[in-house]
Formats: C-alpha cells, sequence, structure tokens
C-alpha cells in the first residue's frame, strides 16, 4: 500500500536559518512533505553543524558539556545534539560558502529550481553576498523570499544581530523572572520563537 501524498510534496525550500526561529519553521513544512535544503557555512555561526566544533573542542579539553548524553559530545558533535538533530531532521544538506563566486553560483542554481528562500540574517548579510530578493528574483521570478532578522528589516536596531536571550533582556522580559532578588532571570529556555515558528508556517 501506498502513503498517501503529503500536502507540501513538490514544494522546495533552501533553509539559511540558525539556531531556532527558522530551522523549526522548515521542519514543520518538511514534515508535512517539503523537501528541504539545509545550506550551512563552512565556518561557524551560532546554531549550526559547524559551530559544534567548539564543544569537539571542549570535548578535547575534557570538560563536561551537559547538552550531550553523558556530557560527552563524541566525534561528531551534530550527531548527538538533540535540539540541532531535532529542528534539522527531514532535511537534505549543503555547505556552501556564500562569500565566494562559486557558493553563490551553486546557490543561484539552487534558487532556480526552488519555491522559497528563508534567511533569519541582520537585514545587511543577503545584499553583501550579493544574493538579496531582486537579485534571486532575476534567477526565479516565483521565488518567495522570506526574511525574518531578530529586529526587523527596518529601524534603529535593523542591524543588531540576535538571539532569543538579547530579545528578552531587550524587551525587559527578563526583569520580571525569578522569585527573589538573587534567583537566576535568565529562562533556562526561550520560549518565544516556537510560537512564531507556527505563525511563520500558516
Amino acid at each position: 500500500m501506498t502513503a498517501p501524498k503529503k500536502v507540501l510534496e513538490g514544494v522546495r525550500i533552501l533553509d539559511l536559518s540558525r539556531v531556532w526561529a527558522g530551522p523549526l519553521a522548515v521542519r514543520m513544512l518538511a514534515d508535512l512533505g517539503a523537501q528541504a535544503i539545509l545550506i550551512e557555512a563552512p565556518i561557524g555561526r551560532a546554531g549550526g553543524r559547524e559551530a559544534l566544533e567548539r564543544m569537539w573542542q571542549m570535548r578535547r579539553e575534557g570538560r563536561h558539556f551537559p547538552y550531550y548524553p553523558d556530557g560527552d559530545p563524541g566525534e561528531q558533535p551534530w550527531n548527538r545534539m538533540g535540539m540541532y538533530n531535532d529542528f534539522n531532521r527531514n532535511k537534505l544538506g549543503i555547505t556552501l560558502d556564500l562569500r565566494y563566486p562559486q557558493g553563490q553560483d551553486i546557490f543561484k542554481r539552487l534558487v532556480k529550481t526552488s519555491d522559497i528562500v528563508l534567511e533569519n540574517y541582520t537585514p545587511r548579510v543577503m545584499s553583501n553576498f550579493g544574493l538579496d530578493y531582486p537579485v534571486l528574483r532575476e534567477v526565479n521570478p516565483a521565488i518567495i523570499m522570506i526574511s525574518m532578522p531578530g529586529y526587523g528589516n527596518s529601524g534603529p536596531y535593523r542591524d543588531y544581530p540576535a538571539y532569543g536571550t538579547t530579545l528578552e533582556q531587550h524587551a525587559g522580559f527578563s526583569s520580571i523572572l525569578g522569585c527573589r532578588p538573587e534567583s537566576d532571570t535568565l529562562p533556562a529556555i526561550v520560549r518565544h520563537f516556537s510560537p512564531s515558528d507556527g505563525v511563520l508556517c500558516r
């Protein structure tokens, strides 16, 4: 008996996003049948496979790292990191260095046969690569580009890099956490990205 067709079969998504906001949204779309291609850089950016090298260095130094079974990231930390594997399941993968013409050319070839590009860089990054929306539309006039920088595409903070905990601090949310003055005011996990990813998928 053949499995029923999934609702997003035939849709191809190029995933340039990192950490939480973005990877989870693309994973949900991949679970619904879209072909998702995770594009990773060969040098460290937070939340990607390449950034886990520093955790491997911690292992070489004999340091304990709590996110792994037995505190040991192993020889291939990306294969033992629960969050990384959870957010990137059902995705194909390729490593591209978009700073150089060869990587940009391969990316454009992928864009030509794709439906959606999703990224969560600051607004300047894709234009610095020469791969912003007007350029991608020349390659594929039907391409949909989703940009989700932490501080938006305009305004005084647009070029600030964002991470969940920095957004919470900036918004003042962390000031209301904790039970007493001496307690930790940082949450164990950043929670606002899960609903934002769900909204993005709609």
